[in-house]
């Protein structure tokens, strides 16, 4: 049994315990009202690795004589580009495989560094290792145009040419447009990361259709039975239920996660080239057939026993990553957000102290949001709704968005009437005068509805 108190990292926002965990504590307290304990183990362990561990153990023996005869070279050479596309020829037959040499170097172009320098100091998803944690955001919006595409800085996330990128390894989108490939950059880098993340259905029906007739466009002929020739339709259902790696990330590439056995994790790095990720990805999902996926997650798992370096805060799910958002905001506003046994306690700007709690709230979402008693935390009011209809996203971000929209309750009580009634009958329970704030919008609701 993993001991994360040892390690001093909470099993599911994978941050820093908070010192008033107990020791023995195996989440934090911003986690723990919201997580089972035997679920979060059961979805953060890879199903792949676990696969690989009960039901390929020959496979395993294979992959250890090969690191150690004919992958030799290779093994001490990963995670280089070379030995990347030296391994994924070896397990798969395709002998074109190659590392691209002439990789961009972004830093040599100034418009870009900036824009780069420009989100991660906002501590953007996409360049989370470029500045130091101390640094000061910097202000205004940055427009970028290269190889005719159109880039602007959006506070923590990036427009090309129009559409939002919020997560991945923002290196490698820039570099994806520098590439001369008939489908569209941001098309290709969305992919990948609903293939790593496991959104393979997002894609639907239609996603062998699509890449088959990219591989017309662009003249990729193949001989009938190639190993990277179009598969037939008759074994697309196999190709769409192969199991997502799973992996964190840096802004230069993806980081395939593995659980080491004691809670923490390795994290092995992938390649840093876009065509030699999709290569990867590729034949991860069993290109060109299962066997041969096997083999590759064989070799990457014993590889990162033995080179990986233990990264105990990595985080590898949507699940874990939107519980560390939540936990960036709750460590961001220590006056203003308190804990409850069961959830969490807000103090809005009129304040207000609001209850976020787990249960089936207004419209059946997984929490309940009710005004709470300003001298008596057991007086609360009538339960809220903030029309959230996020129903897809994961739960830590839907919680996200609700600290955030309470902690500014005089501005969302301008567009949502019940969180400006719910806040004036509070308020007028525990004061005579009421609060001119709270008059005026309920004035400005009152006439809303006359109209």
């Amino acid at each position: 049994m993993f001991n994360m108190a040892d390690a001093e990292n909470c099993r599911c926002c994978r941050s820093t315990m908070l010192a008033d965990d107990s020791a023995d504590a195996e989440m934090c307290a911003v986690c723990l009202p919201w997580n089972n304990m035997r679920e979060l183990m059961r979805t953060s362990v890879p199903a792949w690795q676990i696969h690989m561990q009960r039901d390929q153990q020959q496979l395993l023996d294979d992959a250890d004589e090969w690191l150690d005869g004919d992958g030799a070279q290779i093994a001490e050479l990963l995670p280089s580009e070379p030995a990347w596309a030296g391994l994924l020829r070896a397990v798969s037959g395709q002998r074109h495989i190659r590392a691209d040499s002439n990789e961009v170097d972004l830093e040599s172009e100034p418009e870009l560094d900036a824009l780069r320098t420009m989100l991660s100091s906002r501590r953007s998803p996409l360049f989370p290792d470029l500045t130091d944690s101390d640094v000061d955001p910097l202000q205004g919006e940055l427009r970028v145009e290269v190889t005719g595409h159109r880039l602007v800085s959006d506070d923590r996330s990036l427009l090309v040419d129009g559409v939002r990128i919020e997560a991945g390894p923002g290196d490698l989108l820039l570099r994806m447009l520098f590439e001369a490939n008939c489908e569209v950059a941001t098309a290709r880098f969305l992919r990948m990361l609903a293939h790593i993340e496991g959104r393979q259905e997002e894609d639907g029906a239609d996603l062998e259709v699509r890449r088959r007739r990219a591989a017309l466009r662009s003249c990729r002929f193949h001989t009938v039975g190639a190993a990277d020739a179009p598969r037939p339709a008759a074994n697309m259902e196999g190709f769409m239920e192969a199991t997502p790696p799973l992996c964190d990330w840096d802004s230069r590439r993806w980081m395939l996660g593995i659980d080491d056995g004691t809670g923490s994790r390795v994290l092995l790095p992938l390649p840093s080239t876009p065509t030699l990720v999709e290569r990867f990805l590729s034949i991860w999902s069993g290109r060109p057939n299962r066997r041969v996926s096997d083999r590759l997650r064989a070799i990457c798992l014993r590889w990162a026993a033995r080179c990986s370096t233990s990264s105990p805060e990595a985080r590898i799910t949507p699940h874990e990553r939107s519980f560390g958002m939540l936990r960036g905001v709750v460590d961001a506003n220590p006056e203003r957000v308190a804990f409850l046994e069961d959830g969490l306690l807000v103090t809005g700007t009129m304040g207000v102290r609001w209850s976020i709690t787990r249960g089936v709230g207004v419209h059946n979402t997984p929490y309940v949001i009710e005004p709470v008693c300003m001298v008596d935390l057991e007086r609360k009011g009538s339960p809220v709704c903030l029309f959230d209809e996020s129903t897809e996203l994961p739960l830590g971000d839907r919680l996200v968005m609700t600290v955030l929209g309470l902690l500014n309750d005089s501005a969302i009580s301008k567009t949502i009437p019940q969180v400006a009634l719910a806040a004036a009958m509070l308020k007028s329970r525990n004061r005579r005068t009421p609060h001119a704030v709270l008059e005026q919008l309920l004035w400005q609701n009152a006439r809303v509805a006359e109209d």
